[in-house]
């Protein structure tokens, strides 16, 4: 892992430019395994503007400090949040993959369900992206089978 101090937290009204220039930054690689919705900056802006409303949806953002600026290098979310068992999803930065920051927003996502009693986590993930596949695996994810679009459907129950 890097050696910067890294920061996860969630997204406010006021994380539109962070929100933007993050999904704006994603190689076409990433943007293929990660794409839960347009990543034109109105529609991010418009979604940052409505988090207050949205009681479906958990946005949170791991950063850095960089010369006294705020750098978004991931995004952990939850969609669904009002169900029991909610969906869940991660990017890291390109730049940032295969160092860890997967790892603890993983960890971070699993330790917010619990805490909020959640009874377990869904996610889908392509049947190519095989890191994911590893740290949801090593995170206890089971695979349960393909959803519509032809993506591996995982599941994190919650042990009694």
């Amino acid at each position: 892992m890097n050696s910067r101090s890294i920061n996860i937290r969630e997204i406010t009204q006021n994380d539109s430019e962070l929100l933007v220039e993050f999904y704006t930054s994603l190689s076409d690689e990433t943007w293929y395994f990660f794409h839960p919705h347009p990543r034109d900056p109105e529609n991010l802006i418009n979604l940052v503007h409505s988090l207050p409303e949205r009681s479906d949806l958990a946005l949170f953002m791991a950063s850095i400090q960089e010369a006294e600026k705020e750098i978004m290098i991931g995004t952990v979310f939850f969609w669904d949040w009002t169900k029991q068992v909610p969906w869940f999803g991660i990017c890291a930065r390109d730049g940032w993959q295969g160092q860890g920051l997967g790892d603890r927003m993983t960890a971070h996502a699993v330790e917010y369900a619990w805490q909020h009693g959640k009874g377990g986590i869904l996610l889908t993930t392509h049947k190519e992206n095989f890191r994911g596949q590893g740290l949801y695996t090593k995170h206890g994810f089971e695979t349960i089978g393909i959803d519509p679009h032809d993506e591996w459907l995982m599941i994190l129950r919650r042990s009694a």
